[in-house]
């Protein structure tokens, strides 16, 4: 984290047992309502931080996971993820595609892309038990010809370094 006062704000927010108000915060701070609510502003763009309204008052509380902020509606970075020529698909632990890029296009599971069928070695399964990032190459047959793909994913944890999804990159290979 660049900032101690955004340090600061992320340990308040973890500790407090439910939602907390911008006032509280800044009580905890010793800053001023209108100083704190700048830095909550900027941590939300960073996806870190959420509010929600309850009445005319902002509570803040943790992103469940600050990867999948980059995925929703009018976050910027969404069109940077669609801009790559690979395929990138961002999926759950039951292979349903949460999120794909315009290469690949919206399928209901990850699989789908390539296949009628799981692949034989699915890296997203093996990201979801270990935790890490995985790579394999597989070859399936598509119009009566085989194609090969590198397929690599990447875990995407929650605040509490669990993985609750998988960011799949996939590049066909040439030859």
């Amino acid at each position: 984290m660049e900032n101690s006062t955004e340090s600061k704000i992320l340990e308040i927010i973890k500790q407090s047992k439910d939602k907390i108000p911008t006032q509280d915060i800044a009580k905890l701070l010793n800053l001023e309502r209108h100083t704190t609510s700048k830095y909550l502003e900027i941590m939300q763009s960073k996806g870190l931080i959420q509010y929600k309204n309850i009445g005319r008052t902002k509570v803040w509380f943790l992103t469940e996971s600050p990867v999948l902020s980059i995925i929703k509606d009018g976050n910027p970075f969404r069109d940077v993820l669609n801009s790559f020529e690979e395929g990138i698909t961002i999926m759950d632990e039951n292979k349903s595609v949460i999120w794909a890029n315009n290469k690949v296009g919206k399928k209901a599971y990850c699989y789908e892309t390539y296949s009628k069928e799981h692949c034989k070695d699915c890296p997203a399964i093996q990201t979801f038990k270990t935790g890490k990032q995985y790579k394999t190459i597989n070859t399936y047959t598509k119009n009566g010809k085989k194609v090969s793909y590198e397929l690599t994913t990447s875990p995407i944890k929650d605040n509490n370094e669990k993985t609750v999804a998988v960011m799949e990159v996939s590049r066909r290979i040439r030859g």
